[in-house]
């Protein structure tokens, strides 16, 4: 019909498709209100802090990563290093986040400048701007690259690649070092 218009969802809606007024989707971190008779209202109300899915305002049903639920379905921080813990009363993680390692059911940090790594002293990605250098007794550390590169053949052996804004040193034609 030509007298069909557009309007916007309600706030904090991802989707209403057929009618404007009534969401359908919520976006994360927001779910449906419910009337006094739990029925859907259309529209979306904000989760507790860090959650992620919520059952109401003052609920939460699944936590942000980096977070768990305690007894009382709020998120609380899991211990420095994890991405998922088993519960807020424990120090045990079950994954951690990058630039740390799982030593049992702890998270440890990498060595410095260190993205990725598997157990101490042995880094296997550094971030952005240092280069992982071997050493004897099966140790790995990140050593910084010369000025602007973003990647190395280490310290001293020149760029494989630059940050964003820079390029590989020319002068008179030729690539310098």
């Amino acid at each position: 019909s030509p007298n069909i218009r557009c309007g916007k969802c309600p706030d904090n809606c991802f989707d209403c498709e057929w009618n404007n007024q009534i969401c359908k989707e919520c976006l994360i971190g927001y779910d449906f209100e419910r009337d006094e008779n739990d029925k859907i209202t259309g529209k979306c109300i904000k989760c507790p802090d860090n959650c992620g899915y919520c059952s109401n305002s003052q609920t939460c049903d699944k936590c942000w990563e980096g977070f768990v639920l305690d007894e009382n379905r709020k998120c609380v921080p899991c211990p420095d290093g994890c991405l998922d813990c088993y519960n807020p009363n424990s120090n045990s993680c079950i994954n951690c986040l990058d630039g740390y390692y799982s030593s049992g059911d702890k998270c440890l940090k990498c060595v410095e400048n260190c993205e990725y790594c598997y157990r101490e002293n042995k880094c296997e990605r550094c971030i952005e701007g240092f280069e992982e250098v071997s050493y004897p007794n099966d140790t790995k550390l990140c050593v910084p690259c010369p000025e602007n590169c973003a990647g190395c053949y280490g310290k001293d052996l020149g760029c494989t690649r630059c940050f964003d804004g820079y390029g590989f040193k020319y002068e008179n034609g030729i690539r310098s070092n």
